[in-house]
């Protein structure tokens, strides 16, 4: 069974003893990205922008599958904000209105 230590064994490069890692597929984490990854954690939502690599991406998926919820994403932009649930994109606004409609979102799920 899968645990959330074995997913952040991996994002440390350190065997995640659960054959859930591939060596094809990034999932290291700078530290930049790891404060990241423990607050989409926290509040069951991703927040990425266009400096962040797929590793980030990769373990939110998996994050997502271990807890059984919808992968909800926040892109931010230099141009534009958008709200990606299952990568499907749902919502187009400025920053402060599309945080409070994806609390919204998170929150209709507890």
């Amino acid at each position: 069974m899968i645990k959330l230590e074995h997913i952040d064994n991996l994002s440390k490069w350190k065997k995640s003893w659960s054959n859930i890692g591939s060596r094809s597929i990034s999932h290291r984490l700078r530290n930049y990205e790891r404060i990241k990854y423990e607050l989409a954690i926290k509040n069951n939502y991703l927040e990425i922008d266009i400096k962040d690599r797929l590793n980030l991406i990769n373990l939110w998926e998996k994050i997502c599958f271990l807890k059984k919820i919808d992968n909800i994403v926040l892109y931010k932009n230099m141009f534009d904000t958008k709200i990606m649930k299952n990568w499907e994109v749902i919502f187009f606004w400025d920053l402060n209105s599309a945080k409070s409609k994806i609390k919204e979102i998170v929150w209709n799920y507890f």
